[in-house]
């Protein structure tokens, strides 16, 4: 009779994250799109802006979402909307809080 190996221990945890973690990025993006898509419209709006922000720090993200409005403008640099979003977001995340 063939002993049986124990199987391999792997933390469980890190699968998830390897599984998981590449398509949060991707998620975050797609569940925010009504949101940046309102601010594209107009760009004074307090609500869409607050829940934004709050889903990008939940998520410990910040500085992506500020990467995003900064990528955007260096391609449409005459964007005012998404230049008024950005310093928003410039000013949320030094903000005290």
């Amino acid at each position: 009779m063939m002993k049986r190996r124990p199987a391999a221990r792997f933390p469980v945890w890190l699968l998830g994250w390897l599984v998981v973690g590449p398509l949060a990025g991707a998620d975050l993006d797609s569940r925010s799109l009504t949101l940046r898509t309102a601010l594209h419209q107009d760009a004074s709006l307090e609500a869409p802006f607050a829940e934004l922000w709050t889903l990008y720090r939940e998520a410990d993200r910040e500085a992506d979402l500020v990467r995003l409005y900064q990528t955007h403008l260096a391609q449409y640099p005459a964007d005012q909307g998404a230049r008024a979003v950005h310093l928003r977001l410039l000013l949320a995340a030094n903000a005290p809080e």
